[in-house]
């Protein structure tokens, strides 16, 4: 977990569903309670990151703020689906999630997406919905969703591309704590897995980069 840490720093990528796959494929822990420790091994990385995109101004704490608040609530309401769900299909939806959320990032970095000056559009279904949707993901499928939540940002919601990488770091972490809580409350979050696999996470954003 530290040297996937180490890894994870210089991509600055959230990292759940290498927690997920290691804790499943490597050390045999139950799909569920995989799910239920990265979600909350993510509160301590988002937290570090969402700080430093603070301290360089790619953050606008009003809008994003309420984008995390409705991702907190879909993600508790994911969190409660799960334990509906059988562990095989289970696993195969969060591989499709993991597969998916990895063609977009490529898709993100390889598209000529150029940077909006338009406003910020103010509407609160707007914001829910995009919130909503993206918790959804992370509570039921136990991953962040990070590359689903800067192109929604910059679909729907019209965010610069800069604001929109900042935002979906401070949108992660309320969604991270609600689907902690909700993991924990079904019974899949132990805390000394919870503490093994946050050993990875001293470091993963280095200030200045």
């Amino acid at each position: 977990m530290f040297f996937l840490g180490i890894i994870l720093g210089f991509i600055e990528a959230g990292g759940s569903g290498f927690i997920i796959a290691i804790l499943v494929t490597i050390f045999g822990v139950p799909i569920h309670t995989a799910l239920g420790t990265a979600m909350a091994a993510m509160c301590l990385s988002t937290l570090t990151g969402s700080w430093i995109h603070f301290r360089e101004g790619n953050l606008n704490l009003k809008q994003d703020l309420k984008v995390g608040f409705f991702g907190g609530i879909g993600t508790y309401l994911g969190t409660q689906l799960t334990p509906f769900i059988d562990p095989n299909v289970l696993m195969f939806f969060t591989v499709g999630g993991l597969a998916l959320s990895g063609l977009l990032l490529w898709l993100r970095t390889n598209l000529n997406l150029e940077e909006q000056n338009q406003e910020f559009e103010l509407k609160t279904m707007k914001y829910m919905a995009v919130g909503m949707g993206n918790g959804l993901i992370s509570g039921i499928y136990g991953i962040g969703a990070a590359p689903f939540i800067p192109l929604s940002l910059i679909k729907w919601l019209h965010f610069p591309i800069r604001i929109a990488v900042g935002t979906a770091m401070l949108v992660i972490l309320p969604i991270a704590l609600f689907g902690s809580f909700g993991f924990f409350q079904n019974g899949y979050l132990g805390g000394a897995l919870f503490l093994k696999s946050c050993f990875r996470d001293n470091h993963w954003y280095i200030p200045g980069s």
